[in-house]
């Protein structure tokens, strides 16, 4: 389920992202295991615990495999970018990163990469949301340059840090390896990566048109019922 879930959501984020993007565009899929399902913190430090009943309901548990995708429009010169959109899918719980305040990407001559993003659950609440979405990926010391993919092509799992387990009261403070993070809200969710890579042109132009296929049949039976 998660799985088809995520091929929907990447579909739209990524028709989306083709019309908004000011540099290139791409699209960078991501798996994971759950290692960390914990509290949050306010921004003052005060623990808040997670909605454990809830998020065990919907399969965010400590084990769960992970399915994400982002949407990048990254600028080389620079070393910079955006987050045009994601999506992340746990059991049969899905987030995207949301469109009320721009999501950066910060890119490094090592060829580390970092997101932050806001969901648009942060302010529109929900039982079962979290305010941000972060991909953190740090290249180890002393590893080979970057090959003449960067920064298009994502850095090769094995030239990254470790996982590091995190209890940080940072909203978004990641464990100093390699991760992605869920944070605020619902609490705190922590996945180490198992699998990361670009998806190629061809399928997400497939991708798209599946998802459009699919939304455009749904409008239908919408209406004729």
């Amino acid at each position: 389920m998660a799985r088809t879930t995520l091929a929907l959501l990447t579909a739209f984020v990524v028709a989306a992202s083709a019309l908004i993007a000011t540099g290139t565009p791409v699209t960078w899929s991501v798996q994971g295991v759950v290692r960390i399902v914990g509290p949050s913190y306010t921004d003052e430090g005060i623990e808040v615990p997670p909605l454990t009943g809830t998020l065990t309901s919907l399969g965010v548990v400590a084990g769960a495999p992970v399915y994400a995708t982002f949407a990048l429009d990254l600028d080389a010169a620079a070393l910079s970018g955006t987050v045009l959109g994601c999506s992340v899918a746990i059991g049969s719980f899905t987030e995207a990163c949301g469109t009320t305040y721009p999501s950066n990407v910060v890119l490094a001559a090592d060829g580390s990469v970092r997101t932050g993003s806001y969901t648009d659950s942060a302010f529109v609440g929900g039982v079962a949301h979290f305010w941000g979405i972060g991909l953190n990926l740090r290249v180890q010391p002393g590893a080979p340059s970057p090959g003449s993919g960067f920064p298009f092509d994502p850095p090769d799992l094995a030239t990254l840090l470790p996982f590091v387990a995190s209890s940080s009261v940072i909203f978004g403070a990641d464990g100093g390896g390699t991760d992605l993070l869920l944070d605020r809200g619902a609490g705190r969710v922590q996945i180490e990566l198992t699998a990361l890579s670009r998806v190629p042109e061809p399928e997400l132009v497939a991708a798209v048109a599946v998802g459009l296929a699919l939304a455009l049949r749904r409008w239908r039976l919408v209406r004729s019922g």
